[in-house]
């Protein structure tokens, strides 16, 4: 079944986040393991209060920097040491700057693209060889609609987003043959608090919810979804 995630340990970084919690509680609601990558103990404490006594069994919150390479081997390994397996990632850190090319330092481009992308590779590949010994495995990538559409005075963000998009393809033709899919999901603006804050005046109701993009995750993670590889799914709302 597709929400049957029963015997699943999916890892989702950035899962404290407002896109992240609403996969986080999907998932948990469908039975997973989820082990949830976190800097921000006051996010996780929010996220802790949403959930079942039940739920907060099958939660493991890791402090961890998703851009450390160190730090991501240290994650897999613990994960592989407590559960003996890896069955899906999704890749969920990211953040965004806006700025112009002409005005924009390199430490600024290589933040967006450190956080965006650099994150999902090394995540990425760290779970896979758990993946390909289980000849199975489930990846999902954050991408945006700006990876197709580039907005103006968001160049890093717009590059970090297509490099996401292209990576996840890339790994789904590189082991297609180990029962592994890897997609892009490619939101538009999603309504959450922050980007209330930031657009005070954008009529909010054209854009996509989180728990939206959360259920097209969750059935990308599926044992159903094994036919869905290399796709980029465009997630808009109404807008």
């Amino acid at each position: 079944m597709t929400d049957d995630f029963s015997s699943r340990v999916i890892i989702v970084s950035g899962g404290t986040g407002a896109l992240g919690q609403a996969v986080v509680r999907q998932l948990l609601e469908r039975g997973a393991q989820a082990v949830v990558t976190f800097t921000k103990k006051e996010e996780l404490d929010v996220l802790s209060a949403k959930l079942s006594d039940q739920q907060r069994l099958n939660l493991t919150p890791f402090n961890v920097d998703v851009t450390s390479p160190k730090a991501v081997a240290e994650l897999t390994d613990h994960v592989i040491n407590q559960f003996h397996r890896i069955d899906g990632l999704a890749n969920l850190v990211g953040g965004y700057a806006r700025d112009s090319v002409i005005d924009m330092s390199w430490e600024d481009w290589n933040a967006q693209l450190t956080l965006n992308l650099h994150s999902a590779f090394l995540m990425t590949r760290a779970v896979l060889p758990a993946m390909v010994k289980a000849n199975y495995g489930r990846i999902v990538g954050v991408g945006s609609r700006q990876a197709i559409q580039a907005s103006p005075n968001s160049a890093a963000y717009n590059v970090a987003k297509v490099g996401v998009m292209w990576l996840m393809e890339s790994v789904s033709n590189e082991v297609k043959a180990h029962n592994i899919t890897a997609n892009t999901v490619l939101p538009s603006i999603i309504d959450t608090p922050a980007n209330r804050h930031a657009f005070p005046d954008i009529d909010y109701s054209t854009w996509v919810r989180p728990d939206e993009i959360a259920e097209l995750i969750c059935y990308l993670l599926s044992d159903v979804a094994s036919g869905t590889s290399g796709a980029k799914i465009p997630v808009y709302g109404k807008a």
